[in-house]
């Protein structure tokens, strides 16, 4: 995809004030994800937690377009979701 349709695709599947995580899949067979933040003043932030300062969208995009396949695994909303309680067993209690 071209910078020019991964933006777009971003601003399709973004349009609500929230958080984001976007999926995808490097040409190496690897993947990643990050956060995508839609502000209430429209702008778009994107915070790449594996990094350690506020990363700059077009650069991420520009490195997207030659290092991504062409296949976009996804954007989901993320600071609206509900943990389902049928897997409650599965995550790890700490005692104090």
């Amino acid at each position: 995809m071209t910078k020019k349709r991964y933006k777009e695709f971003i601003d399709e599947n973004t349009k609500e004030e929230g958080i984001y995580e976007w999926n995808v899949g490097w040409r190496s067979g690897k993947g990643h994800s990050t956060l995508l933040r839609r502000n209430s003043d429209k702008t778009l932030e994107l915070i790449d937690q594996q990094i350690d300062y506020k990363a700059d969208l077009d650069y991420w995009i520009s490195e997207a377009e030659t290092k991504l396949t062409n296949e976009i695994r996804g954007i989901m909303r993320v600071d609206n979701a509900l943990f389902n309680v049928k897997y409650y067993d599965i995550v790890y209690k700490v005692n104090k």
